[in-house]
């Protein structure tokens, strides 16, 4: 498996690089037999949809990208690709040809596929190699991903102990139904009811006065057992994971 650069518009790309990480283990449990999917990743921040641009030298000395790439966990590292990870509500601002995110669920998957292969598009102009530079989008933000954790039918036992929360399925399952139309029912439900659940988010904290931050929960409902549940209910990483491994492969 070969090493890449894995570029988060977000500097706060903390916890989902975990769980990117952790996806890849599960998906591709041969491939991470022998090492870790997170000695292979080496996360960077763009600081904003404009900031892409230093790591497109892939293959010319690197530039910035291999200067703050050198080293990682005290190890040297030279990636041989970049996955470039967009916001999805930056796609209009950052892709020319792209519009915003439609809100019907029927054409986000449509909209989705077209703004990676313009976003891709958009990278490899700039590239010096364009074919070791891929795009991505993440059409959740970071907030929602927190939330896909939770299965709709209840927390988990464990996981709720971890976090210090005792029994908390009642409150939680109430908090969902502020969210949208109704509490989802199934993961497909999930996936588009509560892609920016800003309402949910504020009530589940309040809710949850002691509750930890969405890097902890995050960090946390993504370990071994959990990971599936959280894939089907946040589809964006299971596509960012597929595209990371075809990478390296």
């Amino acid at each position: 498996m070969k090493p890449i650069l894995v570029v988060w518009e977000d500097e706060d790309y903390s916890a989902l690089h975990t769980v990117l990480c952790r996806a890849l283990e599960h998906l591709y449990p041969e491939s991470f037999a022998t090492t870790r999917a997170r000695d292979l990743l080496h996360p960077e921040s763009a600081n904003g949809y404009g900031g892409f641009k230093p790591f497109l030298a892939i293959g010319k000395q690197w530039h910035t990208a291999r200067n703050k790439g050198k080293r990682y966990q005290g190890k040297a590292f030279t990636p041989e690709s970049a996955l470039c990870i967009l916001d999805a509500d930056k796609a209009a601002e950052a892709i020319p040809s792209a519009s915003a995110a439609p809100s019907a669920p029927a054409d986000l998957e449509i909209w989705r596929s077209q703004v990676v292969a313009s976003w891709t598009s958009q990278l490899r102009i700039g590239a010096h190699e364009p074919d070791r530079v891929s795009g991505e989008i993440l059409l959740w933000n970071r907030e929602s991903v927190m939330l896909a954790v939770f299965p709709p039918e209840g927390i988990p036992a464990d996981l709720s102990s971890e976090l210090g929360w005792g029994d908390a399925d009642d409150r939680w399952q109430e908090a969902l139904r502020t969210c949208g139309n109704a509490a989802p029912t199934s993961s497909t439900e999930y996936r588009h009811e509560y892609r920016k659940p800003l309402r949910c988010l504020n009530d589940h904290l309040q809710l949850k006065k002691r509750g930890a931050q969405s890097s902890v929960i995050l960090k946390a409902g993504s370990k071994p057992h959990l990971i599936a549940g959280l894939l089907d209910r946040c589809p964006d990483l299971r596509a960012i994971a597929e595209a990371a491994h075809q990478l390296m492969a």
